[in-house]
Formats: structure tokens, sequence, C-alpha cells
């Protein structure tokens, strides 16, 4: 879903370069809601314990001594 959120992103967009939305500059207002969206969705999926977790990114260099 993320891969394709900028190609949404740029689409939701109108030719207008004045346009606004709620008195919010149109791209500021779409960047503003996409981000929210983006943030309630990885809050969803850190409740459901569907977090994409690594083994390797517990990783750390370790010093021999």
């Amino acid at each position: 879903m993320f891969l394709i959120l900028g190609i949404i992103f740029y689409h939701t967009l109108s030719e207008s370069k004045k346009e606004k939305i709620l008195g919010v500059p149109e791209k500021w207002f779409w960047a503003i809601g996409y981000s929210a969206f983006c943030v309630f969705i990885e809050c969803v999926l850190n409740i459901g314990a569907a977090c994409l977790e690594y083994p390797f990114w517990n990783l750390s260099f370790k010093v021999s001594g």
C-alpha cells in the first residue's frame, strides 16, 4: 500500500496552484491528510501485532575483547 502512495498523492492534486481545501493550500492539506492516514494504519498494524519485525534488525557489531 505504501509503495503506491506517492502515485495516489500525485493523482489527488488538481491542476490549480491556488486551490484551497478548508482554508489550507491543497498540497499541504493532502500531505497532512495522507501522513495522518499512514500513521493511523501503522498504529492499527502495531495494535494487531502485525508490525514487520525481522530478527536481523536487532543485530549489532560485537567487539571482541
